[in-house]
């Protein structure tokens, strides 16, 4: 697998986390005193940095960035 395909794949499975946290942090806010909406979020949240993290350190996050703002256009 080249470094290529690597970053693709990571930059998927970002742009994924990024989705389901909004997801998440839209059920938990509608209802706060749901444990397993709590949980779910907070598991989502810990993806999402992990993520960032990896996208950091591999000196991709301008990527992450970028696709995150094409999405939005």
């Amino acid at each position: 697998m080249t470094r290529e395909e690597m970053i693709k794949i990571i930059i998927k499975m970002y742009n994924e986390t990024a989705e389901a946290l909004e997801k998440a942090d839209k059920e938990y806010n509608n209802d706060k005193k749901n444990a397993k909406k709590r949980e779910v979020y907070r598991y989502v949240a810990a993806q999402e940095a992990v993520l960032n993290d990896l996208c950091y350190e591999l000196e991709i996050d301008d990527l992450i960035d970028d696709g995150l703002d094409d999405e939005e256009k």
